[in-house]
C-alpha cells in the first residue's frame, strides 16, 4: 500500500507541475501530506483522477500558455542582445545577421503589437 500511495503522491507532483498549480493550490490538498497509510490516500488516486481530467479538458490552453512563455524568453533574449553594447565589435558578422531579421512582423499589414492592443481595446469595449 505505502507503495501505490508514494508512486500516485510522485504522479501527482508532475501533474501539478503540468497544471501550473501554485504552492498553495497544492498546500488545500492536505491529505498529500499524511503519513499513515490508510484508505483515506484514496483521496490522492481522486486528486491524480481530477487533474488528468482537467488537463486533457483543458490541453490545449495549456499548451499555448507554454508556448507563450517560451516566446516571451526569446523576445527577452533578444531585446538582451539587442543592447549588449560589445556586439559592436563583433567581426563575424552577426550584427548583420540581426539586422537582416530586423523587419517588423506584420498580420494583414498591421505590426503584430498594434494588432494585440487593439484586439484588448475592442474587448473591453
Amino acid at each position: 500500500m505505502k507503495s501505490f500511495v508514494e508512486r500516485t503522491r510522485h504522479d501527482i507532483v508532475e501533474w501539478w507541475e503540468r497544471y501550473m498549480k501554485s504552492e498553495d493550490e497544492r498546500a488545500r490538498f492536505t491529505t498529500f501530506l499524511l503519513q499513515d497509510f490508510s484508505e483515506d490516500m484514496l483521496e490522492d488516486m481522486r486528486e491524480l483522477d481530477s487533474l488528468k481530467q482537467f488537463y486533457g479538458e483543458n490541453e490545449q490552453i495549456f499548451q499555448m500558455v507554454l508556448q507563450r512563455q517560451e516566446i516571451w524568453d526569446r523576445m527577452l533574449a533578444l531585446e538582451y542582445k539587442s543592447n549588449d553594447p560589445t556586439r559592436y565589435k563583433n567581426w563575424r558578422g552577426k550584427l548583420l545577421e540581426e539586422e537582416k531579421h530586423g523587419r517588423k512582423f506584420t498580420v494583414n499589414g498591421t505590426q503584430e503589437e498594434e494588432l494585440i492592443e487593439e484586439q484588448w481595446m475592442q474587448r473591453e469595449e
